[in-house]
């Protein structure tokens, strides 16, 4: 029978599971953002496909929305904005 400590082995794993967690949520910091801003506009629509938007400053016709990005198209180039951009500037729709 050998004997080990562990309680020093649980301390060890414990502090490698914490750290792996934590760095793991820095690194995935936008992502996670990107896709809880896009779950949150998905459910509240305040835009649709087609619909003329302004975010932050630049114009143009929503062609695409999902969890993680807002594809907009302005005077033929398109634009991927991320869903935390559109959240945190806001997005106006323009009528007209």
């Amino acid at each position: 029978q050998l004997r080990v400590a562990t309680d020093a082995l649980l301390i060890m794993l414990a502090a490698y599971a914490f750290g792996l967690f934590f760095l793991g949520g820095l690194a995935f910091k936008d992502l996670l953002s990107s896709a809880a801003a896009g779950v949150y506009l998905l459910l509240a629509e305040p835009y649709s496909i087609g619909d003329e938007v302004e975010i932050d400053g630049s114009r143009g016709i929503v062609q695409e929305m999902d969890v993680f990005v807002t594809l907009v198209e302005s005077d033929g180039e398109e634009y991927l904005i991320p869903n935390r951009k559109v959240l945190r500037k806001g997005a106006t729709r323009v009528r007209g």
